[in-house]
């Protein structure tokens, strides 16, 4: 907090332990539970696909809310592509 105005950043619960989730109030919103998306579509596609897809997804979206052009590079062996993002 910053002369009393709040600074969020992103966060997306992919494969996420959500247990300590109980011992909080996230974002002050009383009565919500939180949920990941391991626990939205179910664990058959494996922790990296999830992880993958998801990665997939947020830069889509990215760069059609901010009208950003995605450039991949080269792929890392076991890993999402790393994207460069210029609008």
């Amino acid at each position: 907090m910053k002369q009393w105005v709040t600074w969020h950043g992103f966060a997306l619960n992919v494969t996420t332990d959500l247990t300590e989730f109980e011992r909080i109030v996230p974002c002050g919103i009383a009565g919500v539970d939180m949920t990941s998306v391991e626990r939205e579509l179910g664990a058959e596609s494996g922790a990296q696909s999830l992880m993958d897809e998801s990665v997939a997804a947020v830069i889509r979206g990215f760069a059609q809310a901010f009208g950003a052009e995605t450039i991949l590079r080269d792929e890392i062996p076991g890993r999402a592509a790393q994207p460069l993002a210029r609008g």
